[in-house]
């Protein structure tokens, strides 16, 4: 009996130790290979407990396996875009200012129903007041509302204002994304002079996203962000609403 009682009580504290250095991320929060990991683990837990027979090392080395792989993955996925994309998948739109995008929501074996209920979930009664709904890698969905529906509404304070546009991420960690750069016709030249205004190179770059009224967003490692409108196309023209997509 005392000898179960030890081999669980550390086994508890070795799982313990583990799920702390892998980060505090809540379940809700995780991408696909965090949930994978997270299961793998709970699972080899529990047999050196229920098995005496089972050397206790021989169910820590393992924990310890895999929180080396956790690392890994994280960092490679840092690093490495298409790495990214094949652990967590890629953000996917449901709706947008087009109205709903069946063959997204298909994809992801979703209904309008489900669709509707997201909406009403993030606190908006009708598909009208959103601009844009995304199903994050993560699993969560975020809702961007039209001008007219967010909290504080621009129409009662009589503001004529154009909607929010959507950013897209043209360099996160370092990595460009040059599929970003077409879809929002940025010319790759005129970003690396805007970066070179700030002394900044790609590799340098935390993110900078960039929205189709011009508005950048950019982050540089150790430094604070900037918020500024520059203009990064050839022609001199922001990109259409309607060319700003996510797959």
């Amino acid at each position: 009996m005392i000898v179960n009682i030890l081999r669980c009580v550390i086994i508890y504290f070795i799982v313990l130790i583990v799920i702390r250095v892998m980060g505090k991320r809540q379940i809700a929060q995780m991408q696909p290979f965090d949930v994978v990991i997270t299961l793998i683990i709970a699972d080899l837990a529990t047999i050196p407990v229920a098995d005496q027979s089972i050397p206790l090392l021989n169910g820590i080395v393992p924990l310890f396996v895999l929180t080396i792989l956790h690392f890994l993955f994280t960092f490679v996925s840092c690093k490495n875009l298409g790495v990214r994309h094949f652990l967590n998948g890629k953000p996917v739109i449901l709706v947008s200012p087009q109205g709903i995008l069946e063959e997204n929501i298909k994809k992801l074996n979703m209904t309008v129903a489900d669709v509707m209920e997201a909406c009403r979930y993030a606190g908006f009664i009708s598909l009208e007041d959103i601009n844009y709904m995304i199903m994050e890698t993560n699993g969560n969905i975020s809702v961007l509302p039209n001008s007219d529906a967010s909290q504080i509404t621009r129409s009662d304070m009589k503001i004529d204002m154009e909607d929010d546009k959507m950013p897209v991420v043209l360099i996160s960690h370092g990595k460009l994304s040059r599929e970003n750069l077409k879809i929002t016709a940025v010319d790759e030249n005129l970003l690396i002079d805007f970066l070179s205004d700030y002394n900044a190179t790609i590799k340098e770059v935390v993110i900078l996203h960039y929205a189709s009224d011009g508005t950048i967003y950019l982050q540089i490692k150790g430094e604070s962000k900037i918020v500024t409108n520059k203009i990064l196309t050839q022609d001199g023209k922001m990109p259409k609403q309607e060319q700003i997509k996510m797959e």
